[in-house]
Formats: C-alpha cells, sequence, structure tokens
C-alpha cells in the first residue's frame, strides 16, 4: 500500500515547492518514529487529504485511534490544535493521547461513528444549522494559556496581498467596503474553521476537530459555517431559501442583523479566495459564485 496519498501529494508540492517535497520522502520514517513512540500499528491512510497527513491507527490496547501529522510552518498550526482540544476538553472534542512538536504529530480518539454533519445532514440543511448551533453554543471561549492565538484583524491583512489583485476588482473591493464596518476585535476564543467537515457525529451528539485557532468576534465562526452551507447546497432548488434560513438562524443567535450576518459571510468568502489566491495563484470557482450570491442578497436588503 502506498502511504502517502496522492491528493496529500499534490496539495503540498503546490503549497510548499521542493521544502513540501522533501517534508512528503521523510514521513514514511516519521510514521515508523511515531508507530514506535505511541505503540500504535495498523496506521491506514484516509481517503482525503488535504495539507496534514491523516489516518485512521489502533492503539496499543486494541482501541481506534487518529493519527495526524502536519506540514511544518511558522503558525504552530499542530502546536494550536492540540491546546485548543484539550481547552475543549472530552465531552466537545476528541480526547488527545499525544502530542510530538518536533515532529508536528497528534495522537487523536477516533470518534464512532464520526460522520461528517453534512452526511449527517445532506438531505436535511435545517437539521445541519440547528445542530451546529447547538455545538457552537457549547465551545469554550477563554484564550488557553502557552500559546499565540492570532488576532482575526491578522488574518484579513490577506486582502492586502499582491496576489490578492487576481480576485475580481468588484467583489474585493465591497469586501474591503464592509470588513469596515465589522467588529473583528476582542478576546474571545474561536475555532476558526467552524464548518460541517469539522463536526463530527459521536455517540448521541456532535463533536468539533481541526480547530485552527484565533480570536475575535464570533460572527466569523457563522460565517465560516455559512460560507461552507452555501457550498454543499448551492444547486438544490430551494438553496437562496435555505441559505436566508441560515443567516437569519445565525443572526439571531448572536445578536445581530441580518445585513450585518451576510457582510460578515461575504468578507469570510473572500477572504478564501484571497488565501487560495496566495498559495496556489489561483482560487476556487464556488467561492466566487458564493461570494456573487452574497453580494446580490446584501444590495436586496
Amino acid at each position: 500500500m502506498n502511504l502517502i496519498p496522492e491528493d496529500l501529494k499534490q496539495s503540498i508540492n503546490r503549497l510548499g515547492g521542493g521544502r513540501g517535497s522533501r517534508w512528503l520522502d521523510s514521513l514514511p520514517a516519521v510514521i515508523r518514529d511515531l508507530e514506535e513512540l505511541w505503540s500504535i500499528r495498523q496506521v491506514v491512510p484516509l481517503e482525503k487529504q488535504s495539507y496534514s497527513f491523516t489516518s485512521i491507527c489502533t492503539l496499543v490496547d486494541g482501541s481506534p485511534g487518529f493519527l495526524k501529522i502536519g506540514f511544518p510552518s511558522e503558525e504552530e498550526v499542530i502546536a494550536k490544535e492540540a491546546a485548543i482540544l484539550r481547552l475543549y476538553g472530552e465531552d466537545l472534542a476528541p480526547k488527545v493521547y499525544g502530542h510530538d512538536p518536533d515532529r508536528e504529530a497528534l495522537l487523536l480518539e477516533r470518534l464512532d461513528p464520526g460522520t461528517t454533519l453534512f452526511l449527517e445532514c445532506r438531505s436535511d440543511p435545517t437539521r445541519a444549522v440547528r445542530e451546529a448551533i447547538e455545538v457552537l453554543r457549547r465551545i469554550p471561549r477563554a484564550l488557553p494559556d502557552g500559546i499565540e492565538i492570532p488576532a482575526l484583524e491578522e488574518w484579513f491583512t490577506i486582502y492586502e496581498a499582491r496576489t490578492s489583485q487576481i480576485v475580481p476588482e468588484d467583489v474585493l473591493g465591497n469586501a474591503r467596503r464592509l470588513l469596515q464596518d465589522l467588529e473583528l476585535g476582542g478576546d474571545v476564543l474561536l475555532h476558526g474553521d467552524f464548518h460541517h467537515g469539522n463536526i463530527l457525529s459521536a455517540g448521541e451528539g456532535f463533536k468539533v476537530i481541526d480547530p485552527k485557532g484565533a480570536r475575535g468576534a464570533m460572527a466569523y465562526e457563522a460565517a465560516v459555517f455559512l460560507n461552507e452551507h452555501n457550498r454543499l447546497y448551492f444547486k438544490r432548488p430551494d438553496a437562496c431559501e435555505q441559505i436566508l434560513h441560515t443567516v437569519d438562524a445565525f443572526a439571531d443567535e448572536l445578536g445581530l442583523s441580518k445585513e450585518h450576518m451576510l457582510g460578515w459571510a461575504l468578507c469570510q468568502s473572500v477572504q478564501c479566495m484571497c488565501w487560495d489566491a496566495e498559495d496556489f495563484g489561483e482560487y476556487n470557482e464556488i467561492d466566487l459564485s458564493v461570494a456573487s450570491r452574497w453580494l446580490e442578497m446584501i444590495g436586496q436588503h
């Protein structure tokens, strides 16, 4: 079996160039070291990978585990994830069995059944929203000790990156204008990537995985979810009706106006386009479609 999936190779090579190739070459040895360190076996990569090596495995006592090895970065992605998951606790997140900062590795509990919120609610977007808001209410918001958590203001400086010029001018210009009216600041801990794929079934409820960690306004969490909701249900015949329901639900939960919630959604969708432009020299067309839908809805209100 090829231990390093092709989609991981493609993502890392696009993102990291020669440095990425060297990291990919080192992975088999790193995995062997971690198998020995944590007494794990039967490491099987997940079918879909992004920028970290992710796999299921078996712990020494026979229980199921989850191994994650991150591509090294200055942002201490894996260290932040470990700290935040421990802060969340076992009622909200998988247990952290091990964290190796030198190898950017995490050994976690494998959630059961571990189905994503989208797959659980594929034909029922209203339920997906209801379950997500319930999880959102349970997330601790105190900042963890001992690790730097970036402010949302830092994340949105991507608007000013030279590479962001490839984003259509009207979309980026409107996002820049609306961003000035949003309250980004605050010392509230944000998951930072709160969407359907990071909300998993566990027992009779749901838990969260893969926190990125930022500090700022709670509305950002809702904006991330809204954009993924829009992408996933974009082609439904009742898509606009479902999206407006979701905007209303999160606006009510956070005490925001519909207009402000739409502004947050647009700004975060354009942020995704700018990040992709910086990393890959292009943006995802579905993100442009989503941003255009937000602009249309904003124009109607």
